[in-house]
């Protein structure tokens, strides 16, 4: 890891709540210990790794085989897809999910304020400069902005990619999306309606929900909680689980960790990508909360 970007990441630490500290891989990560929250975020991809609400148990995902080193993205917690979503639609060769999930990004502040402790970081791609900002707290609030700083307009889509821990997939329901229409991508882009019911799990799933900017409610009794994913300035919801055939062929992933986890990631993607004349800017929020059923 070089000592620089470690050294000057140390300087944002705040006594007896943010410590700036070597983690996995020896990428400099942010640890986060106070009466409200525990948690963790990595400056690689400024992925959210961990958020713990005090006497709750952890709400994200992370995989035991996840890789921490540069050009590869954490397996969990909450990836940023920017600025495409999945395969790039011309390059073939491009990494899926965009580039920033793969690079430091450079921290920029924190400070603690009355929601909990709040982290900035930041990066430019190409024409389009993104600003995350991060609270940690009995909330999870996640607030992605993205400016144009181009002369001419600018396309892009993003995913606020979150992983989260469940008893079991296979007891789960997601409320929120019924009567919602959906893009299989299992299904060869085939379009659907969710109908009536929650979203369950029964075999792998891959679902681009659209023209949506509902709170999501994932109930789990196994774990006892719900979990509320509230945003702004999305209109995509994919839900995802891997299931058994899909984890056993992903190196970075258990084989069996896909019991224990599902995504529900705040986008705007496809259709619903955002477009921004030149100067102008996009917010995507996303708040987390937890709740005993």
């Amino acid at each position: 890891m070089p000592e620089s970007i470690l050294e000057r990441a140390e300087e944002f630490s705040l006594p007896e709540a943010l410590t700036v500290q070597p983690g996995e891989g020896e990428l400099p990560r942010l640890r986060v210990e106070t009466d409200h929250c525990s948690g963790a975020q990595y400056l690689h991809g400024a992925t959210v790794t961990d958020w713990k609400p005090a006497g709750e148990e952890p709400v994200l995902f992370t995989s035991a085989h996840a890789v921490y080193r540069d050009g590869k993205a954490i397996r969990g917690g909450v990836p940023i897809c920017f600025p495409w979503f999945g395969p790039h639609p011309t390059d073939p060769s491009a990494p899926a999910h965009g580039l920033v999930r793969t690079i430091p990004w450079r921290l920029t502040q924190t400070a603690q304020g009355p929601a909990g402790v709040e982290t900035q970081m930041v990066t430019t791609l190409d024409q389009l400069h993104a600003d995350y900002r991060v609270t940690f707290g009995k909330q999870l609030t996640l607030n992605l902005t993205v400016t144009n700083i181009a002369d001419t307009d600018q396309t892009f889509e993003a995913a606020l990619h979150t992983y989260f821990r469940v008893g079991d997939a296979r007891e789960v329901t997601i409320a929120g999306l019924e009567y919602t229409r959906f893009i299989d991508k299992l299904q060869d882009m085939k379009v659907c309606d969710q109908g009536e019911h929650p979203v369950t799990f029964t075999a792998e799933t891959d679902r681009v929900y659209v023209d949506t900017q509902a709170t999501c409610v994932l109930n789990d009794p196994v774990m006892n909680r719900k979990i509320k994913v509230e945003k702004l300035g999305s209109l995509s919801t994919v839900v995802w689980n891997p299931w058994i055939g899909k984890s056993q062929s992903t190196a970075d992933f258990g084989d069996d960790e896909w019991t224990g986890m599902c995504c529900i990631e705040s986008a705007n993607i496809g259709d619903e990508a955002v477009s921004l004349a030149p100067g102008a800017s996009h917010t995507l929020l996303v708040k987390l909360s937890v709740e005993t059923l």
